[in-house]
């Protein structure tokens, strides 16, 4: 067997393993993320009890042993609900789609004639982002490529 063929075949069993990991990775992460959007309809409800005013109250009376015996308490643990909140906060901002120019690579890269590809925090009413080849966003025969909202 010649160097340059098994070298090729390394590579090619390395790559293939990665495609086999990479896939079972896709189709866990497809399912924890059907999961979540499932129930993620429930976060405004808690993050309203939370900042209700009502969530210290019950605090409170769970500490006095006033609530009802069998009582789920898991939200009135002290960080438990803050955290649950800034958690999915983080997991929603990962989940958001990214912006990526088709002119230079993501988020701030160089365009067509010195124009540039803008992320979040730069956006026009383009989604969250927008091309501003040739000034407004769509000039000079170039396209927006952006996956906007």
């Amino acid at each position: 067997m010649s160097a340059s063929f098994s070298r090729m075949r390394e590579i090619m069993d390395r790559v293939g393993a990665a495609i086999d990991e990479l896939n079972a990775a896709a189709e866990k992460v497809n399912m924890e993320v059907a999961a979540y959007q499932e129930h993620r309809g429930e976060v405004p409800a808690l993050a309203g009890y939370m900042d209700s005013g009502q969530w210290r109250k019950d605090f409170e009376a769970d500490g006095r042993g006033e609530l009802p015996e069998g009582t789920l308490r898991a939200v009135l643990s002290e960080d438990g609900l803050y955290n649950l909140l800034q958690d999915i906060a983080e997991l929603e901002s990962q989940l958001r789609p990214r912006h990526h120019c088709c002119h230079g690579g993501e988020g701030h890269g160089e365009g067509h004639g010195g124009g540039h590809c803008h992320g979040e925090g730069h956006g026009d009413g383009h989604g969250e982002g927008h091309c501003c080849h040739g000034g407004e966003g769509h000039g000079e025969g170039h396209h927006c490529c952006h996956d906007s909202e």
